[in-house]
């Protein structure tokens, strides 16, 4: 990666992004309806539910169940209808039809954040899908074998690749497993110039991916990409995961062999950037993989740089704390709040 503001031309990194990282892209700075966060996902909700009958159901669902005065954050609201489901599922006393309105809310949540993100994404008055000038210069100054981890649903950072990373980008091998090459058509490098990178940058998608259909089967030959990510029809539910605290994903081949790639390709490189990830408290397996991927460092592959972007003080210390095995009296740690200013190290 080129970093041209901290004289870095040319070091391998890894870039973890987190909700953050879409909530600051540019090209929604001033939007009404900017990309959600755990915490307030609901309320955004709230604002686009006249527009669309199913995303209205699931917020009557939510008053419903958990009142009216203030919504529940995302991850608590689904971790409690999961719990709900398993206990109608399996300790019903009383005869007569199981309950299966939690079920069906964990059913159709892909469904449901897709409709969502088509009115975060994509322009209502010209239908194009909505790119971010950070996002293109992140992917502009990534080389081959660089990597991002990313636990976003969205295609901002996809999109950015396509178009900006050139023959650095190969969607048939960069998701961490192999998809057939009929698969991928709308995906491919915008400017496929020169020849394909033999290690092509890696995008780890550790909670899956809204332009995965994988409603053919849930094996990865099956998997196929959507050209319009945020289209809601013919969604399977492994196709993201969802926003509980128990995100098992060892009965997933696909997410298994992504979170093992995230594993060994985090340790490498001198250079961590994360982007707007928070740390949540209850998300234990993230906090385990980056904080072992960080110990399981030599001594001679310690972190020359660690740039943390997020304005959240807290949530920037719980980071270096997690990357502290990795780091060496050398390492230089480098604190920001915002794309912007991340923006300004990168021209």
């Amino acid at each position: 990666m080129r970093i041209p503001g901290l004289d870095i031309q040319r070091k391998k990194a890894v870039v973890i992004l987190g909700a953050g990282a879409s909530r600051g892209a540019q090209c929604l700075q001033d939007s009404l309806l900017p990309p959600p966060l755990d915490t307030d996902f609901f309320s955004l909700l709230e604002r686009v539910q006249h527009r669309d009958r199913a995303l209205k159901q699931l917020l009557e669902f939510v008053k419903s169940e958990f009142g009216e005065a203030s919504f529940p954050r995302m991850e608590e609201l689904f971790t409690q209808i999961e719990a709900l489901s398993e206990f109608h599922e399996n300790l019903n006393i009383t005869p007569g039809p199981r309950v299966t309105r939690y079920r069906r809310q964990l059913d159709t949540f892909v469904g449901n954040i897709a409709r969502f993100f088509q009115h975060v994404f994509i322009d209502a008055a010209s239908g194009a899908h909505r790119t971010c000038d950070h996002h293109d210069r992140l992917a502009e100054l990534l080389h081959a074998e660089d990597a991002i981890v990313t636990f976003n649903y969205d295609c901002l950072m996809d999109d950015a690749l396509r178009r900006k990373a050139g023959r650095g980008w190969n969607p048939e091998r960069s998701y961490g497993f192999e998809i057939q090459d009929a698969a991928v058509a709308g995906w491919r490098p915008e400017t496929p110039r020169g020849r394909p990178a033999r290690t092509p940058i890696a995008l780890l998608k550790l909670h899956g991916s809204l332009n995965w259909d994988r409603s053919g089967g849930s094996e990865s030959r099956q998997l196929v990409l959507r050209d319009d990510p945020y289209t809601h029809s013919r969604r399977a539910a492994a196709e993201v995961v969802p926003p509980v605290w128990d995100k098992t994903i060892k009965e997933d081949e696909v997410l298994k062999h992504i979170w093992k790639e995230a594993r060994r390709t985090l340790p490498t490189g001198p250079v961590l950037l994360t982007i707007g990830y928070s740390v949540p408290p209850t998300d234990l397996l993230s906090q385990a993989l980056i904080r072992i991927a960080a110990s399981e460092r030599a001594e001679n592959q310690k972190l020359s740089h660690v740039i943390v972007v997020n304005p959240d003080v807290d949530a920037r210390r719980r980071l270096i704390s997690l990357v502290q095995g990795g780091m060496n009296a050398g390492t230089s740690i480098i604190e920001m709040n915002t794309l912007s200013e991340l923006s300004r190290l990168l021209h």
